[in-house]
C-alpha cells in the first residue's frame, strides 16, 4: 500500500516496487497519507491537544482498514480475498503513475460499495531469468464477479504503462458476459520475448460497460532478470588450508565489490558481464 496527498500525488515517502526477490507488483493501491488530521493519544510526545496532523503510510493504512471494514459490513459473506479484490479493482485510477509506483490507484470506498462488478485486483505475470527460452509465456486467470441481479457484458482492453511494449500482455477474449450473481474468467498471457532483460513491465486491464464507463480494473506486471553470472573464488594459504573469513576485492575499474571467503575457503559474487580484476 502506498500514500498520496489530497491531489492524488504520490508521497515522497511512499514505498514503491518492484517487490524484492521476485519483482512482484507493489503497492497494490494507495490511500490518503499526507497531512492527515487524526486523534492524538494522550501519551504521544509529539504535538498537543486532542488532534494532530501527521504524514506517512501509517496514516494511509487506517483508511484501507476502515474501508475493508465498511465493505465487509455491506457484504458479510465475502472472503478476505474478495474484499481485497473489490478494493483494488474499484480505485480512482491515477494513470500518470505505473502500478509499480501507485498500484491500481487511490482507494475509493464509495465505488467499492456501490459497484456490483469487481475483478481480480492484481495479476502478476511472473519472474523469468534472462536466459528464459524463446517463446516463454505465462498464463494467469482474471476473474470478474457480478453481484447484481442482471447479467453484465464487459469490454476488456489492456493499457500498458509507459515503456511497456503492447506485445507483452494479451487477453483470451475482448469481452466477457458475467451472469447475475456469478463469475466469468479470462486468461492473461504474458510474452517474455517482448520484455527486455533487467526490466519490469506493467499495465492495467480495463473493463468497461456498454456505456463506456470503466467499472473495474486490474493491475498487471512481469519482470525479466538482468544478465548476470556467478564468479566463484577459492582461497587457500600456502599449506592448502581455507582462508576462511578473509576478504577478496573484485573490481571492473569503476566499482568495487567485496567477497567474503566462507569456512570452506570459497566465496561467490554475482556479476554482470565484463572484465574484472580479483
Amino acid at each position: 500500500m502506498g500514500a498520496v496527498d489530497g491531489s492524488d500525488d504520490l508521497a515522497w515517502f511512499s514505498s514503491t516496487g518492484p517487490r524484492m526477490g521476485d519483482g512482484g507488483l507493489k503497492p497494490e493501491l494507495t490511500a490518503p497519507g499526507v497531512d492527515v488530521l487524526a486523534a492524538r493519544s494522550q501519551y504521544a510526545s509529539e504535538g498537543s491537544g486532542y488532534y494532530q496532523t501527521m504524514s506517512g503510510t501509517s496514516m494511509a493504512t487506517p483508511h484501507v482498514a476502515g474501508a475493508a471494514a465498511l465493505l465487509a459490513g455491506t457484504h458479510p459473506d465475502w472472503t478476505g480475498q474478495q474484499l481485497k479484490d473489490a478494493l483494488i479493482s474499484t480505485t480512482a485510477r491515477t494513470p500518470r503513475y505505473t502500478p509499480y509506483a501507485a498500484g491500481s490507484g487511490r482507494l475509493d470506498i464509495a465505488a467499492a460499495v456501490r459497484n456490483t462488478v469487481f475483478a481480480t485486483g492484481s495479476v502478476y505475470g511472473g519472474y523469468r531469468s534472462f536466459s528464459a527460452p524463446a517463446g516463454e509465456k505465462s498464463q494467469k486467470t482474471v476473474t470478474y464477479t457480478n453481484t447484481g441481479s442482471s447479467p453484465v457484458t464487459l469490454h476488456l482492453s489492456v493499457q500498458p504503462s509507459a515503456g511497456t511494449s503492447p506485445d507483452v500482455f494479451s487477453l483470451s477474449a475482448p469481452s466477457v458476459t458475467v451472469p447475475a450473481n456469478g463469475t466469468a474468467d479470462v486468461t492473461l498471457t504474458t510474452s517474455f520475448d517482448a520484455v527486455q532483460t533487467g526490466t519490469s513491465v506493467s499495465g492495467q486491464i480495463l473493463a468497461t460497460d456498454d456505456a463506456g464507463t470503466t467499472v473495474a480494473h486490474t493491475i498487471i506486471g512481469a519482470y525479466k532478470d538482468y544478465e548476470h553470472y556467478d564468479l566463484k573464488v577459492t582461497a587457500r594459504d600456502r599449506s592448502g588450508r581455507p582462508l576462511a573469513g578473509s576478504e577478496v576485492q573484485v573490481t571492473d575499474g569503476k566499482s568495487w565489490n567485496t567477497m567474503v571467503i566462507g569456512a570452506d575457503g570459497t566465496g561467490t559474487l554475482t556479476l554482470t558481464p565484463g572484465n574484472y580484476t580479483v
